[in-house]
């Protein structure tokens, strides 16, 4: 499966748009060139150019509609621990724009491996996390059992326990169902939803989170109960 090569920043836009850009300032619109253009950036159609396309076009943006617009996506290159694994390039890449992000969202295909490889956990030692939060996403989750799912999310939680890689949570997740069917400590939409808000403010710590869930569930148990009445 190709993974994309070059960095792309992904906003929320009305319309679908994927626009590469320069050093320079310059942009072209790749969707007139190619619509499936995206899909094909993986390092081996980058080396097929014969030079390195990365100088010309360090970065492309893509716009789509997004149930989150208060967020900015970095899609970084990725890598297949089964073959290539990762460059060097790669991982300085992967610190350049980690530097001006808040959360390093960490994709493991639930189709290959199935749990974090030996190579993820090179490549996260490699970066500084320390003033980051780390969130782990199992994606194709629809491939495995629910049962297969949980002890996978388990098995992920003891490896990066084992390695002081400390973590905000855990989501198994399907983008093609668009569902999550499971989770360890913070759902990924919980933590999409609430994170940004609690950080603009300063208040972003585990416990007040975890305090922030709380309140609502009560407020949500409480609204209940006064319907319940007025039925």
């Amino acid at each position: 499966m190709p993974t994309t090569a070059i960095p792309s920043y992904v906003i929320d836009n009305n319309e679908n748009i994927f626009i590469a850009c320069n050093k320079k300032g310059g942009v072209i619109n790749l969707e007139e060139i190619d619509k499936e253009f995206h899909s094909k950036l993986s390092h081996d159609f980058i080396k097929s150019f014969g030079f390195n396309l990365k100088e010309l076009m360090p970065f492309m943006i893509i716009g789509t509609n997004m149930n989150y617009k208060h967020i900015c996506f970095v899609d970084t290159p990725g890598y297949n621990p089964s073959s290539s694994g990762f460059t060097n390039e790669d991982i300085n890449t992967a610190k350049e724009f980690l530097e001006n992000s808040d959360v390093f969202i960490w994709l493991i295909g639930a189709d290959a491996n199935g749990t974090i490889s030996s190579t993820d956990i090179e490549f996260l030692q490699k970066l500084n996390l320390s003033q980051k939060k780390l969130y782990v996403v199992l994606n194709k989750a629809d491939l495995r059992t629910i049962d297969s799912l949980e002890d996978v999310l388990d098995e992920i939680e003891e490896t990066l326990e084992d390695y002081d890689i400390e973590i905000e949570g855990i989501s198994a997740y399907s983008s093609i169902m668009k569902e999550e069917f499971s989770y360890k400590n913070l759902s990924l939409f919980v933590f999409v939803l609430y994170f940004p808000i609690l950080l603009k403010y300063h208040l972003y710590n585990k416990l007040f989170f975890h305090q922030v869930l709380f309140l609502e569930h009560i407020l949500h148990v409480f609204l209940n109960f006064l319907l319940s009445l007025l039925d």
